[in-house]
């Protein structure tokens, strides 16, 4: 397994992956049902403070992820492109209630996403493992991320890898535009690295 972060946008396959990990809350969002139509939705708009990287096993991509921290510039990438006014306003209220401004010393996984066919293979705690040593190597003392409560596979794979939960979070507004009301905040401490050299 290969990690690279990407430059600009995810790849037309790690947008694929993100259309299929998070079809539904897309659906809801965006009142379609199509997923030309998502795509068309996630490569508009990327105006935000992410790093993004993609997840290869051989030449193939099966995940992808971004993370945020206070220190990242914000960057502008094809902001609004081919959106009407409606659209373009839709889209960003429906993200803003999908991201997050992490504290000094957080680093907040804004999305993790592998694909259907590779699950249940390892990469998502192959991926997590990564983001903690990443987060080490900058200096942070957490990796914080929102979950679905309802999403249990998710929520027992952070917790084997140190998360618990911090928080439960009801928003009537994500449960109208995302189909999803009940959130949990998960924090999971960073260990310092133990490597000494004399």
């Amino acid at each position: 397994m290969e990690i690279k972060e990407v430059a600009d946008a995810f790849s037309e396959e790690g947008l694929l992956i993100m259309v299929e990990a998070f079809r539904g809350k897309w659906q809801q969002m965006l009142k379609v049902g199509d997923d030309q139509t998502i795509l068309r939705y996630l490569r508009s708009s990327q105006k935000n403070k992410e790093r993004r990287f993609e997840v290869n096993q051989g030449q193939e991509i099966v995940g992808c992820f971004s993370l945020v921290a206070r220190e990242y510039p914000l960057r502008q990438i094809n902001e609004g492109k081919g959106l009407s006014l409606s659209e373009s306003i839709r889209w960003r209220v429906g993200l803003s209630l999908l991201s997050s401004e992490p504290k000094a010393g957080e680093l907040y996984i804004s999305h993790l996403a592998v694909s259907n066919l590779a699950r249940r293979h390892g990469y998502g705690q192959q991926i997590l493992t990564h983001i903690l040593n990443l987060g080490r190597n900058s200096g942070k003392s957490w990796v914080i991320l929102h979950v679905a409560k309802g999403n249990q596979q998710a929520v027992k794979l952070y917790r084997r890898m140190g998360f618990s939960v911090v928080a439960e979070e009801n928003y009537n507004l994500t449960s109208w535009i995302l189909g999803e009301k009940n959130w949990l905040l998960m924090k999971c401490p960073i260990e310092p690295s133990k490597n000494t050299f004399l």
